[in-house]
């Protein structure tokens, strides 16, 4: 995923609410907030502490999915997937 780049000489318009899986309309970004879901061992079983939200930024044309998985690893290499469910959201359009 990547960050969003906004150039100085832009005025920022909020567009619509993010609240499910979508595609980022053009010339628009998106601001998203995930929230914990649960975790899954891939290795161990020393769970490691996890934030319970996580915000994510989407680019014009990009994919927002309704989930994310990440992989986290606890403190003695034990390795987990966390599950990410979305929460809310909002695109900004450019307008000049």
């Amino acid at each position: 995923m990547s960050g969003a780049v906004i150039s100085s000489n832009t005025s920022l318009k909020f567009n619509r609410a993010i609240s499910g899986s979508t595609t980022v309309n053009s010339n628009c970004f998106a601001v998203v907030n995930y929230i914990y879901s649960g975790m899954t061992a891939v290795t161990g079983s020393n769970e490691p502490n996890v934030q319970p939200i996580i915000t994510r930024t989407f680019g014009a044309g990009q994919n927002i999915p309704s989930t994310l998985v990440t992989a986290v690893h606890s403190g003695n290499g034990d390795e987990f997937n966390v599950t990410w469910a979305i929460s809310s959201g909002f695109e900004l359009i450019n307008s000049p």
